[in-house]
């Protein structure tokens, strides 16, 4: 083994160049959901209809992770006005989308209002009455999340209220229609001539303008039938839209995260050496749950020395450092709180250098661990390994030392996932 070589960081920073890798992945399609806040007394509890907003967020396909959030002291029915306040709240809960809703007054009593921010951008904004009973909460938060997610109006009746009444068709003389001119012939008091007789003679021929008077006929019938498409349309809208959002869910249950970087320290231990370890290592995903995984670690060891290898000035005890590269695959559960993950990777590690050169011990490890998500964003790693190496100059380290061996290893530390 030798001390630290920094050609062995410039190696591993070559081979591994992390920050390249974060540009071109899109975050995690997580939401937060700050408590449901509500600026009057109401029969029922914000919290039952907070509780049921998350439920449905859950239920849907658009999000792979629903989190919890406790707001903000700033958090407040007025918040849902000020774009600024609602992207701090999605800051502080560590993700893109946020949901908040507020119980505000009304002309027409208290209302529901709901707001889906997406990197401090207003997506879209619903507002429903809030209901009377409790038994009436999960159907009317179900309807008015169905509207935020997909954009389509909820019909009035599926809320309670009268749908509104058609405008009365204007009349014909509105609608620029010409009356029949008979009804303004003068009067039979004040008799004319003969040749006014023949203007009257030929009046009659104007009813041939009958045409004009079929038409409106003819245009109310695209006007019913847009009506009646306009009125069925919502319906077919929304169904597809889900079914498609439905679809698109399970094509892609593990295209989220994009990348993974862990950093840890443990033990490790081969023959007779206990090492202190400690490194960092970088995920790549390739495709859905596969990993490209790539890292550097620093094995370290207080050893007592041989006596042919004993220091001039007496010393019997040194520490040596050796730094392991490797790289393998990786499978991982992508979703949830609880990851698991289990891969193999090859090992390569210069463990001694001397005037006659270097030397490289070569082999490979199996790994498993899991990732516990304190935030989708940031989460605590466990880790374990068990793998074998090999070189027939660990006799130049010390001469009773295995050539080839298995060696064990145990770590934990902080994992950041995007």
């Amino acid at each position: 083994m030798t001390k630290w070589d920094p050609t062995i960081l410039a190696l591993a920073l070559w081979f591994f160049p992390l920050p390249a890798w974060a540009a071109d992945d899109p975050p995690e399609e997580v939401v937060v959901v700050p408590p449901v806040v509500s600026a009057m007394d109401l029969s029922i509890n914000p919290k039952d209809l907070h509780r049921a907003l998350i439920a449905e967020l859950m239920r849907g396909p658009e999000f792979d992770l629903v989190t919890p959030t406790a707001g903000s002291q700033s958090w407040n029915p007025a918040c849902l006005e000020d774009v600024r306040c609602l992207e701090e709240l999605a800051i502080t809960g560590g993700a893109p989308h946020l949901v908040a809703a507020a119980v505000a007054p009304s002309p027409d009593g208290p209302i529901f209002d709901i707001v889906h921010v997406y990197r401090g951008l207003v997506q879209e904004r619903v507002a429903v009455p809030v209901p009377e009973r409790p038994a009436d909460i999960e159907e009317r938060v179900f309807l008015a999340v169905e509207s935020l997610l997909t954009g389509i109006p909820i019909p009035p009746e599926l809320l309670g209220l009268e749908p509104p009444t058609a405008e009365p068709e204007p009349p014909a003389v509105e609608r620029g229609l010409k009356p029949e001119k008979t009804k303004k012939d003068p009067p039979k008091a004040a008799p004319e001539p003969e040749a006014p007789a023949v203007a009257k003679a030929e009046k009659p021929e104007k009813p041939k303008k009958t045409v004009k008077a079929d038409k409106p006929e003819k245009a109310n019938q695209p006007e019913k039938t847009a009506k009646a498409s306009k009125a069925n349309k919502p319906e077919k809208t929304a169904k597809s839209s889900r079914t498609v959002q439905a679809k698109e869910a399970k094509e892609r249950p593990t295209d989220r995260v994009g990348w993974r970087l862990v950093g840890r320290g443990g033990w490790a231990r081969y023959d007779k050496f206990d090492f202190a370890s400690g490194g960092i290592e970088g995920a790549r995903r390739l495709v859905g749950p596969l990993f490209l995984v790539a890292g550097i670690e620093l094995y370290a060891v207080n050893r007592e020395l041989p006596p042919n290898l004993q220091l001039a000035d007496g010393g019997t005890r040194v520490w040596n450092a050796m730094a392991p590269l490797s790289a393998g695959l990786q499978f991982q559960t992508l979703k949830g709180v609880i990851r698991p993950y289990v891969g193999g990777e090859a090992v390569v590690a210069q463990y001694h250098r001397d005037e006659d050169g270097m030397y490289w011990a070569t082999g490979g490890r199996g790994r498993i661990g899991v990732d516990l998500q304190a935030s989708p964003t940031v989460g605590w790693n466990l880790h374990g390994g068990l793998g074998f190496w090999s070189d027939e100059e660990w006799v130049r380290v010390e001469p009773d030392i295995a050539t080839s061996g298995l060696v064990f290893q145990l770590g934990t530390g902080l994992v950041i996932t995007r």
